[in-house]
């Protein structure tokens, strides 16, 4: 488990879907997948703030992959510009920022 001493963002792919029979991606999309950045001192932090923000929005996390710090990212030069103005507005007012969430229906995947 990698553990830092502060608040650090982190960053990761999620797929998601409706938490129940109302589905904010309308009728004909099941799933989708997004990059999902939060303040975290942990990946198992990590990982719980976004399912919480997740189900806030009337979302479940069906898998994480790729998760990392977003200095990690940076490092390997994964960041493109969309992906820092959200980390740049992850704050401890607001712990996480998802990116586009892309829709797709199960004949799509």
């Amino acid at each position: 488990m990698k553990r830092i001493d502060a608040n650090e963002v982190w960053i990761g792919f999620v797929h998601v879907q409706p938490l129940g029979k109302l589905n904010p991606f309308g009728e004909s999309r099941k799933d989708a997948l997004t990059h999902a950045l939060a303040l975290a001192t942990s990946l198992e932090q990590y990982q719980q703030r976004v399912v919480q923000s997740l189900h806030e929005h009337g979302l479940v996390a069906i898998k994480f992959s790729d998760v990392a710090t977003f200095s990690e990212y940076a490092s390997q030069d994964r960041i493109s510009g969309d992906m820092q103005e959200l980390a740049d507005n992850v704050t401890a007012d607001r712990l996480v920022q998802f990116d586009v969430f892309d829709t797709y229906r199960d004949h799509d995947s």
